[in-house]
């Protein structure tokens, strides 16, 4: 599948999202944040209010940024961590819809 052919899937189902967000109110449940960025491994389970602190270098803008690379479209491939072969982000919201992007060398392919 080409690159635009990619693009044009990542945003079909960015847009069923957003259809089934006029529903009601969705929350996002977990974040699974695998090899992208500074990030070796993290999950987060966000309550109500998340805040996003620490010290510099700690990997906050690592989270934002994988979250922003998780629900665009396209392909980037420097946002796997440095020697490794894949990135894997994911979101799960509590509704049950997931979100899971794999970023390799050569695509990323939402699903």
């Amino acid at each position: 599948m080409g690159a635009a052919a990619e693009g044009n899937e990542s945003e079909r189902k960015l847009n069923s999202i957003k259809i089934d967000h006029r529903k009601g109110i969705m929350k996002i449940a977990k974040i699974s944040i695998t090899n992208a960025f500074g990030i070796e491994h993290i999950e987060i389970e966000p309550g109500n209010l998340c805040v996003l602190s620490g010290k510099n270098g700690s990997g906050k803008t690592s989270v934002i940024e994988s979250l922003k690379l998780l629900v665009s479209p396209g392909h980037d491939p420097d946002a796997i961590r440095k020697g490794c072969e894949r990135a894997e982000i994911s979101m799960l919201l509590d509704n049950g819809i997931q979100l899971r992007k794999v970023i390799t060398p050569d695509r990323s392919n939402l699903t």
